[in-house]
């Protein structure tokens, strides 16, 4: 039950940092700081969002060596494919769709950072609470 709510709270925080960069890109730091309220606006996100996190929960194990190789590879993978995700699907408006692309890009790539780096500290303390007993 309470991995759910982390799973709630994490695809909430993935929407308002994408919707930070992504505000912040086409607004500038008026859109960045109206980013709370207008993240209402693209709330077809979220599931997205949420399948993107899941996979990445089935998908991810920690290396039992403790090296961060695997988190690097991990959160850069994550990066690409939020980013290159988000990118086609934030809708544009006609005219210079420069911003949008780039602020979608860079919204997701940061949203699926922040989610793969959720995933590897649950993921981790589950495999430290199972070496421990």
């Amino acid at each position: 039950m309470f991995l759910a709510f982390q799973f709630v709270v994490v695809v909430g925080c993935m929407h308002l940092i994408g919707s930070a960069f992504l505000f912040g890109c086409v607004g500038g730091p008026m859109g960045f700081f109206a980013s709370p309220l207008l993240s209402i606006f693209g709330w077809f996100f979220v599931i997205p969002e949420g399948i993107g996190l899941s996979i990445q929960w089935a998908c991810y194990t920690p290396d039992p060596d403790g090296t961060w190789r695997r988190v690097f590879a991990g959160a850069a993978i994550s990066a690409l494919v939020g980013g290159a995700v988000a990118a086609i699907l934030v809708p544009k408006e006609i005219g210079n769709q420069v911003p949008y692309w780039i602020g979608g890009f860079l919204g997701g790539a940061a949203a699926a950072t922040f989610s793969f780096l959720f995933v590897h500290t649950v993921k981790s303390g589950e495999e430290m609470a199972v070496h421990d007993s």
